[in-house]
């Protein structure tokens, strides 16, 4: 797990702490996080991260310095330069406005950091964020051979690609 930080003129996305853990549990369990984010037990998936080479960061408001969500980039590919992407921001937060803003942010630091693909992993039937991806502001490539069913929730799985 490497540490890093980034921000932007809303957010400041930086390492999760120990005093977060119990506002990322509160959002976790949000409804309208668990549509797409899955993690069981966050202290035990927070604690998990320490295993991956990933960049873990919480999402944080910067007029208000409290957690919004969630971003992550676990290297998918050192020889081609691309990390898998997971994110999720509070209900309140998860409009066009944010999402983009906190992707650009993400995918500028991500250039510093030599990595120029986002690699996103989408449920077949996720409108939502396919069309947040869709839009113009980062080239998003569909991949249509790659997709796959995942073995536990039985889910078709499409694969997107920011490259820049």
């Amino acid at each position: 797990m490497q540490k890093t930080n980034f921000s932007t003129t809303r957010l400041v996305c930086q390492p999760l702490e120990e005093k977060d853990i119990r506002a990322f549990r509160q959002i976790a369990a949000e409804p309208h996080v668990q549509k797409f984010f899955h993690c069981g037990d966050p202290v035990d998936f927070l604690h998990g991260l320490e295993q991956y080479d990933c960049y873990p960061m919480g999402v944080y408001s910067a007029s208000g310095s409290y957690l919004i969500g969630y971003i992550n980039g676990y290297v998918y590919s050192k020889s081609e330069q691309e990390l898998l992407v997971e994110f999720f921001l509070t209900e309140e937060f998860y409009n066009f406005d944010y999402v983009a803003e906190l992707l650009r942010g993400f995918a500028h630091h991500s250039q510093q950091l030599g990595f120029y693909t986002l690699r996103f992993e989408l449920e077949q039937d996720d409108e939502d964020v396919r069309h947040l991806l869709n839009m113009s502001f980062i080239p998003v490539h569909p991949i249509p051979e790659e997709y796959y069913t995942d073995e536990q929730s039985g889910k078709h799985i499409h694969v997107f690609k920011m490259v820049f």
